[in-house]
């Protein structure tokens, strides 16, 4: 019996065998009807069947795919089907993270306000200003805190508190103004506006809190353990380098003192030779008094009866010393009294101005027959009304011609004088030496003898014109 045509197609199809592969087949693979067994990975073994001129997943009822990327697709779909819009970021901003997000090591770029809240690691960040200021502001402590170094450069640094503001290092710490020779730079510690305005003021306290021994030599025990204030002139022609205290545009005198230095461990001032080995000075000045003194109790009252200085309590000096003046002849430029050597002990002094008896000094090694030695200068001979002095001479010629005049010399008038003789020791036919005034030539002695004498004279102000 013969098959029909629609028998024989029937036919032909059944003896068809499965088609099995690796990857979805090509559309013109395949005769309609046939099937499939695909495996596709990540899924398995899925079963396929042509219809028409597409091959169709058995089982799936969305679009059947046609490539294996496509049912790698379709899936991600069918998941997508089961999230709401809550699970999806949204470019507007209106759904926010809630996990974790790694960026993969890439960069965000083209951010315009970055605002986090709450607490926020940063392993490394770099900050550029170029496009606006970095502002850190809140009501919150900023700490930062780091094993290594911190390195600040910045062209100006403006720090303002409104409160404390304290600076702790476990290490030394350095401020340092570097600049250049003809523009040095300057550190400014300053407590309050310069300009007093408004309620800026405030003032400046530098401390030091130490355990560390020291020797007490003051030989070699000057390096500083406290506070040290140095400048160094860095051993340069015509460079000082100069430290000034100074306590100025005072209204007027107030209870206290405007600079005060006090120690309980003593206090020490030493002025060196330069490397020059030009000595230095030590000058202290006041306009009123100065006042010296031991006080083991309380502090020394100043006087104030007379600007003067003023020596408190038991004092010693070792050499006395007053320069020399005019008019007088001195193998020494100075009088000094050797306290070391020489006994200075006064039990009760009650002389009146003892400072105007002053004692001129002269001497000459060898004054000729007739020549004359000034005594008391013209310049310092007060020849006033009521000056009175006392003139001691001592000259010899030889080993047996030792002389001795003592004079008084006494003016009652600026151009009349007196001069009586109280003692004259001659010895070895000696012609006495005349002692004269003139109101050119002061107080002068003559050597009257025909040897040539070795003299020494002095001429004590016994009282002055303006003593009285």
């Amino acid at each position: 019996m013969a098959f029909t045509r629609q028998e024989r197609t029937l036919s032909g199809r059944k003896s068809n065998l499965p088609l099995i592969r690796k990857g979805i087949p090509d559309s013109r693979e395949g005769f309609h009807g046939d099937i499939a067994f695909i495996e596709l990975d990540g899924i398995g073994i899925v079963q396929y069947v042509k219809i028409e001129n597409n091959w169709k997943r058995v089982g799936f009822q969305e679009t059947f795919a046609t490539t294996q990327a496509e049912v790698i697709s379709n899936e991600i779909k069918e998941k997508e089907d089961t999230l709401s819009d809550s699970d999806f970021i949204h470019s507007d901003g209106s759904v926010p993270f809630t996990g974790n997000q790694s960026h993969g090591g890439n960069n965000i770029t083209n951010v315009g306000s970055l605002d986090v809240d709450g607490a926020t690691t940063l392993d490394q960040v770099t900050i550029d200003t170029t496009d606006g200021d970095f502002l850190v502001s809140g009501g919150n402590d900023i700490n930062l805190t780091t094993t290594a170094n911190c390195d600040w450069n910045t062209a100006t640094l403006d720090w303002d508190n409104s409160s404390t503001f304290n600076l702790t290092s476990l290490g030394d710490s350095i401020i340092n103004a570097t600049g250049v020779e003809a523009a040095p730079k300057t550190i400014t510690i300053q407590g309050g506006d310069s300009g007093f305005s408004g309620s800026a003021f405030g003032y400046s306290k530098m401390l030091a809190y130490n355990k560390i021994s020291e020797d007490g030599s003051i030989t070699d025990n000057f390096d500083t353990n406290g506070i040290e204030i140095k400048a160094d002139a860095g051993n340069t022609s015509a460079k000082h380098n100069n430290i000034l205290i100074q306590q100025y545009n005072t209204h007027s005198k107030g209870s206290g003192y405007g600079v005060m230095i006090k120690s309980s461990n003593g206090i020490y001032i030493d002025s060196v030779n330069n490397n020059q080995s030009q000595n230095t000075a030590i000058i202290m000045q006041a306009t009123g008094t100065i006042d010296i003194g031991l006080s083991t109790s309380s502090a020394l009252s100043p006087n104030t009866n007379q600007a003067r200085t003023k020596i408190h309590g038991v004092s010693e000096v070792e050499t006395l010393y007053r320069p020399a003046s005019d008019g007088t002849a001195h193998t020494d430029n100075h009088y000094p009294i050797n306290t070391a050597t020489h006994s200075v002990k006064f039990d009760h002094i009650d002389t009146f101005k003892l400072l105007r008896a002053t004692t001129y000094l002269a001497s000459n090694t060898s004054l000729s027959n007739s020549s004359s030695m000034t005594i008391v200068h013209q310049d310092n001979d007060d020849n006033l009304l009521g000056t009175v002095w006392m003139v001691t001479v001592y000259w010899k010629h030889s080993t047996t011609k030792k002389n001795l005049q003592v004079f008084w010399v006494y003016f009652t008038s600026s151009s009349s004088h007196n001069i009586v003789k109280v003692v004259e020791d001659l010895n070895g036919s000696t012609t006495a030496g005349v002692l004269s005034w003139t109101s050119g030539g002061g107080i002068v002695w003559t050597n009257q003898d025909t040897q040539n004498a070795r003299v020494h004279a002095s001429a004590l102000k016994i009282q002055g014109s303006n003593d009285f």
